[in-house]
């Protein structure tokens, strides 16, 4: 009996375990989802300090699921920072099947890891970490990327053999890559779009497209060459008529070509051949009336035939090259080389090789070589806030020593003549030198949280677009966590803002100095990330930061991008009748008064000063106004000397340098500041002013977007500045001008 009861105790105990064991056998076999490719940038070229297309492929497991994914990449001072859409609908990954998901991301250093995480409601997943030795290594900040999208293999030796080995270039033979979203498009300093292959561009879809042209609008430059196959890609219905300078009239075959190779000032003549109808083999996409700027023409007959036009396209710029590049007969040209090296400079400057390999590596005492750097100095000086200088910490060390050491023994020695004090004297002297520096900097640092902000509002009146540029400099007086969100408003009761959206990030460093994104540093911070999130096409929240850290005493620099429409058409009345002066009148739309006023328009700055709320003033022969180049440079002129004032590496004169970072390259550039502009060159707007457009600046004192912290703040500072991109209107002079009055410092001057 008791043997049988042993036996069914066994049985017992089998059959409870038996199902655990079939329910850890299934669980055991069960095929989760994975990552199984990864691509970052543009075929793994991309820049640290902007965002990046990150794209990966998912391989589905047994069961069906929902979830959203997030990306976490260093951020410019090594701290995680996790990516993620704002209100993205869950991404599908059915069962067995691969499905590739692209988001953005904003790294912060060269070499960095990268973890993807993807959850359901319940739980985790995929989570996926790749090392920065398994990732690409990101290009530094500063240097140049071209994107090259079409039929041209060989586009990377090209660019090189003109001398510019320097640049990166991403040759894409698919439109497959391209983001869906402008700030995809960001760290690309110029793209290419060649069209001998007609159906590698009209395989584009329109949120690409939508994207393309709203990147450009953002102040990006684009090289756009058609010729052959313009019918299909600029005609009705084409995919790519937006972006053509004018009417598309025909595609024409163009046997003169005389001005190519005075353009390209080559020795090799081209040689256009003639096919079976006797046709010359160049084929041109013939515009009609194209706005912007003719660079080159050719003849053929009595008619004039634009080949290069220069148009600016919102705040950017479109290179429009009226032939194929990659085709037959300039495919073969020995010129064509020369030819890309011009178009690159328009869209690149013309720095060289030489010039930018020595720059590489220089840091210099401030601890920045480019202007973004310097504003991020300038921007890191708040009010009540003290920075204890290096000399008084020299000090304080000092005298701690003497007093531990002879002065203690001194003293002992001459007046209390018992040496065993100093068990007591120097416990009281290290405590007294622990209490005086926290005290000292508890005083000096401040009790509140701070913010520093700088806008640039940028409001293009032909397209009714308008752009905002923020940054931020937050200050934390205790370790903690922080959200951080923005929030845009022109006061313009007239024409409000309209269809606004807002991208918000951290700020970097540029160059290889001590904390910046180049440097190669180690990750630090705590390992948990904080959350950004970035605009969905079906977003309806406001982008922000959540819990992003800061240490006590200590400051983060942020940056917000935000953009939408205006209609401000009758801002402006503006002509120029042939002798480069203005005429006409300017209203200031905005519910604030516009001060420190100037209209710029090549080669002169016109002296506004203020305009009040919504007045109108005149511009006349007779306003005041100087050699652009030597209000921006401050030179002085007299009898005896001409002086340009230097710019001084070292200012923290917040309006000064925002005015260089505006028209850096009016300014003279680099050869003028000894600084670079590479960081955030769309802010530079010289191009326009040198384009037949006018540009007026003047400053607000409200601002025209907030950023808005979970905390409450102390004492706030803001700058703002408004510029509007103006059009003006070119006719003949009629009878004499008027008499112009210059300010003494140009008056008698020889003015190129």
């Amino acid at each position: 009996m008791q043997h049988f009861s042993g036996k069914l105790c066994w049985w017992v105990l089998l059959l409870t375990l038996c199902p655990s064991l079939v329910h850890h056998q299934a669980v055991a076999v069960e095929r989760p989802a994975q990552i199984t490719d990864l691509q970052i940038g543009f075929n793994g070229h991309y820049k640290v300090g902007y965002w990046t297309p990150v794209e990966f492929t998912i391989q589905g497991g047994d069961r069906h699921h929902q979830c959203r994914c997030s990306v976490t990449v260093p951020d410019g001072d090594g701290l995680p920072a996790s990516f993620e859409p704002v209100d993205r609908n869950k991404l599908q990954i059915p069962a067995d099947q691969n499905v590739t998901y692209r988001t953005y991301a904003k790294f912060g250093r060269i070499q960095g890891n990268l973890v993807i995480v993807c959850s359901d409601d319940q739980q985790e997943l995929i989570h996926k970490e790749f090392t920065g030795a398994q990732l690409p290594a990101g290009l530094p900040t500063t240097s140049p990327l071209v994107v090259h999208v079409g039929d041209w293999p060989e586009i990377e030796q090209s660019i090189h053999a003109t001398q510019r080995r320097h640049i990166n270039v991403a040759n894409l033979e698919s439109v497959d890559s391209l983001p869906d979203h402008w700030w995809g498009y960001e760290g690309v300093d110029s793209l290419i779009i060649t069209c001998g292959d007609p159906g590698i561009i009209a395989a584009l879809n329109p949120v690409q497209v939508d994207a393309l042209q709203k990147w450009i609008q953002m102040g990006g430059k684009l090289i756009f060459s058609v010729g052959r196959h313009a019918e299909q890609l600029l005609g009705p219905g084409g995919i790519l008529r937006e972006l053509s300078p004018g009417k598309f009239l025909r595609t024409v075959d163009q046997c003169q070509t005389i001005g190519l190779e005075n353009f390209t000032d080559v020795s090799h003549q081209l040689n256009v051949g003639r096919d079976e109808l006797g046709r010359c083999e160049l084929d041109l996409a013939l515009i009609q009336q194209p706005a912007g700027t003719i660079e080159l023409a050719e003849r053929e007959g009595f008619e004039s035939r634009p080949v290069l036009i220069r148009q600016n396209y919102g705040l950017g710029e479109v290179v429009f090259v009226a032939i194929d590049l990659n085709q037959s007969p300039i495919k073969h040209w020995k010129g064509r080389e020369r030819l890309l090296a011009r178009l690159l400079e328009w869209t690149l400057g013309s720095e060289t090789e030489q010039a930018f390999s020595a720059s590489i590596g220089a840091v210099k005492h401030t601890g920045y070589d480019d202007l973004s750097g310097q504003l991020r100095s300038a921007l890191d000086q708040f009010q009540n806030i003290v920075f204890v200088p290096y000399w008084v910490v020299v000090v304080l060390v000092l005298l701690y020593l003497s007093l531990i050491g002879p002065v203690d023994y001194f003293l002992l020695r001459r007046f209390a003549k018992r040496m065993e004090w100093t068990w007591l004297t120097l416990p009281l002297i290290v405590t007294a030198f622990c209490v005086i520096p926290y005290v000292l900097a508890k005083h000096l640092k401040g009790k509140h949280f701070q913010m520093n902000q700088v806008e640039i509002v940028d409001i293009d009146i032909d397209s009714r677009f308008v752009r905002g540029t923020t940054w931020v400099h937050a200050y934390s007086p205790a370790t903690s966590n922080y959200d951080f969100s923005t929030q845009t408003q022109i006061h313009c009761q007239s024409n409000p803002l309209d269809q606004h959206t807002a991208l918000i990030s951290w700020q970097g460093l540029p160059g290889t100095a001590l904390g910046s994104m180049n440097a190669a540093s180690p990750p630090a911070g705590p390992s948990h990330p904080y959350s950004i999130c970035f605009p969905d096409n079906h977003s309806s929240s406001s982008p922000q930061i959540t819990e992003m850290p800061l240490q006590v005493w200590s400051t983060k620099s942020l940056t917000a991008r935000w953009w939408g429409e205006i209609d401000l058409h009758f801002m402006a009345d503006l002509r120029s009748q042939g002798d480069k002066q203005l005429r006409g009148s300017i209203l200031n739309p905005l519910d604030d008064d516009l001060t420190e006023c100037y209209l710029y328009y090549a080669p002169w700055a016109y002296q506004i000063g203020r305009i009040a709320a919504n007045r109108t003033i005149p511009i006349t022969s007779s306003s005041v106004r100087r050699n652009l180049r030597y209000k921006l440079t401050r030179r002085t002129l007299s009898e005896e000397n001409n002086v340009m004032a230097p710019w001084d590496e070292y200012g923290q004169n917040i309006p000064r340098i925002v005015e260089m970072m505006m028209f850096h390259e009016a300014a003279g550039g680099e050869s003028y500041t000894g600084m670079f502009n590479r960081f955030q060159t769309f802010i530079d707007l010289s191009r326009h002013i040198t384009s037949g457009r006018a540009v007026l600046v003047g400053r607000t004192s409200q601002p025209a977007s907030s950023f808005q912290c979970d905390r409450e703040s102390g004492s706030n500072q803001h700058w703002t500045f408004f510029r509007f991109v103006l059009p003006v209107s070119h006719t003949k002079p009629v009878g004499q001008a008027g008499h112009l009055q210059i300010d003494t410092e140009v008056a008698g001057s020889n003015i190129p």
